[in-house]
């Protein structure tokens, strides 16, 4: 989905879950708004792997046997 979305009024998991797929954006309700941003990209996606990785090897590495 590209650009605007037309809808007044509150919105409700409803109207969320009725929205066309969009894999470039990330949609949010947040209370009665809608909140709409950025996708995480393949760069975000792979440093938040590296980081996961390594805090759980640390926690293995420093925890008692």
């Amino acid at each position: 989905m590209s650009g605007a979305v037309d809808h007044t009024g509150h919105w409700t998991v409803a109207d969320v879950l009725a929205l066309p797929e969009d894999r470039t954006n990330r949609y949010e309700l947040l209370g009665e708004s809608l909140v709409m941003s950025r996708a995480p990209g393949i760069r975000h996606q792979r440093a938040s792997l590296r980081w996961k990785a390594a805090d759980m090897l640390s926690k293995r590495l420093h925890s008692p046997v």
